[in-house]
């Protein structure tokens, strides 16, 4: 049975049960010594980004459900990527739309003016 990794960057990727414990024993080592320096310190520790992420690095060798994973989320961003830049593109055209108008009604309200003599 997988379980989605504890780190924030990586969460969406399903691991295997006993690298996920792996996982959570450095995170916790992480936060104890973020802890020593700072009591009031909450949140995911900064070092445990760059150990998740070497982390997922070393399953990736040897794990090809995790490559799927990664590919199938690369994948999935890309997707999303085409669809915001098509947003843009639509709210672009929109926008420009709009300013051709308010000059239009610019350039009338302007007409209406008497001539300067």
């Amino acid at each position: 049975m997988r379980r989605a990794h504890p780190a924030n960057v990586v969460g969406w990727l399903f691991i295997p049960r006993e690298e996920y414990g792996r996982a959570m024993d450095q995170q916790l080592r992480f936060r104890d010594e973020e802890l020593s320096k700072d009591r009031s310190f909450s949140g995911e520790p900064p070092a445990f980004t760059s150990w998740a992420l070497a982390h997922v690095t070393s399953l990736a060798q040897s794990d090809p459900s995790i490559v799927k994973q990664l590919t199938d989320r690369a994948a999935k961003l890309e997707e999303d990527l085409q669809k915001l830049e098509a947003e843009r593109t639509n709210q672009l055209k929109c926008f420009e739309a709009k300013e051709a108008a308010l000059t239009g009604e610019i350039e009338t309200v302007l007409s209406l003016l008497p001539l300067p003599e």
